[in-house]
């Protein structure tokens, strides 16, 4: 609703009616959230598939996340990380 009707009235744009792909990828983290949350696991949907629980899944979520705020005109210079993430075992607390 934020992304599309909101925007609609405060913005005059809607990322449904701009950019239906990127409104889409916008949807999975929060519905991954949302089966995490709500049921503890994530059941497959064939519409709007869960983020995977990994590297990808995570890097998919922050390349979604930089294409938002540039659709948004906020910014478009996130540096994210693609040489890579630290393993857990191997992160310095």
């Amino acid at each position: 609703m934020l992304l599309h009707e909101l925007s609609l009235y405060v913005l005059r744009r809607s990322l449904l009616a701009e950019n239906q792909g990127l409104y889409a990828d916008a949807k999975r983290p929060y519905s991954t959230r949302n089966q995490l949350v709500h049921s503890g696991g994530l059941v497959d949907n064939e519409t709007n598939p869960p983020l995977r629980l990994d590297a990808a899944g995570a890097m998919t979520a922050l390349e979604t996340a930089a294409a938002l705020f540039s659709w948004l005109r906020l910014r478009n210079d996130f540096a994210l990380p693609n040489d890579g993430f630290i393993a857990q075992s191997q992160a310095i607390w």
